[in-house]
């Protein structure tokens, strides 16, 4: 388990990046924080603030969730509770994201956390268990 919460780990912080680079790509208004630009303590404050404190914070919250869904659903037979687990989750990032960090653009990046974690652990969530008895498939 502790691999699969490794796993969840990087996929928070990968989803943050793609995040960041599809928002750069979009919206003109935003760049990427050239090291030049980092004068004083309080260029590194608010870099930490927009980029590092909401990653720990959605870390903090989701990881455990996302890696208990993850760990049981392979061998669910019945997987809707674990993928209603995972709508909450994502409904909570929503919420963590839009009303306490203050994301811009919080449908969009809930968006991309589907869509990257989707892409990630497709194996996992995707895979059903289907047992076939032997006379079953000789045909008897």
């Amino acid at each position: 388990m502790s691999n699969l919460i490794v796993r969840v780990i990087g996929y928070i912080f990968f989803r943050f990046l793609v995040f960041f680079t599809t928002i750069s790509i979009i919206d003109k208004n935003v760049k990427w924080v050239k090291w030049s630009d980092l004068r004083n303590g309080e260029d590194w404050f608010m870099l930490a603030w927009l980029f590092f404190v909401p990653t720990v914070i959605e870390g903090i919250i989701l990881v455990y969730p996302f890696s208990y869904g993850l760990s049981k659903i392979e061998n669910a037979q019945n997987k809707l509770p674990y993928y209603l687990l995972f709508s909450v989750l994502f409904f909570i990032e929503f919420i963590v994201s839009h009303w306490f960090i203050g994301i811009k653009y919080p449908f969009f990046k809930v968006i991309t956390s589907i869509v990257v974690f989707l892409i990630l652990f497709r194996k996992r969530l995707f895979q059903f268990n289907v047992q076939i008895k032997g006379d079953e498939i000789a045909g008897r």
